[in-house]
């Protein structure tokens, strides 16, 4: 499948390693964890960073590649609704929270500032309001009792993506 790609690099080699063909990755600036790895594996110029600087620019991209389908993987930014159409199927999000708990950009925080328990990771449909969109997956994992925001974050990473570490 020829996916377009918005979030963390790393996410983007977990989705090539399973097969898929990464077209265009749209990162943030900052979140670069994988980066150079990923430029190696899909080339510079499929890299865009922060893409929600020119979404119309993207977009014409995205008219050129033809994906099948939009990935968002903990992007942090709205993504518009003209963007995700461009891709045949629409797209998914990969949210870290338990949604719909904790929609928006900082769900760690949040979920240790309520003192939750359990958090997790929600895979869902990509649709017009931030986080709202047909979940199609959930995975929990318990908060230590001492846990902060960044450690939460840090359980999460270590869980999936140690065969990635640069």
């Amino acid at each position: 499948m020829r996916v377009a790609f918005l979030g963390l690099p790393l996410a983007a080699l977990l989705l090539h390693s399973d097969g898929h063909t990464i077209s265009i990755a749209g990162l943030r600036s900052g979140l670069t964890t994988g980066q150079r790895r990923l430029i190696s594996t899909i080339g510079q110029r499929n890299i865009v960073v922060d893409p929600q600087n020119d979404w119309t620019a993207f977009r014409e991209k995205l008219k050129c590649i033809e994906p099948d389908l939009l990935v968002s993987w903990f992007y942090t930014r709205r993504i518009p609704m003209a963007v995700v159409n461009e891709c045949k199927l629409g797209g998914i999000g990969v949210h870290p929270s338990l949604l719909p708990r904790h929609r928006g950009p900082d769900p760690y925080y949040a979920a240790i500032d309520a003192g939750d328990l359990v958090s997790g990771v929600t895979v869902h449909r990509i649709d017009e309001n931030y986080d709202t969109g047909a979940v199609l997956d959930q995975e929990s994992l318990n908060i230590g009792p001492t846990w902060n925001a960044w450690q939460l974050a840090k359980a999460w990473t270590d869980r999936r993506s140690n065969c990635f570490a640069e």
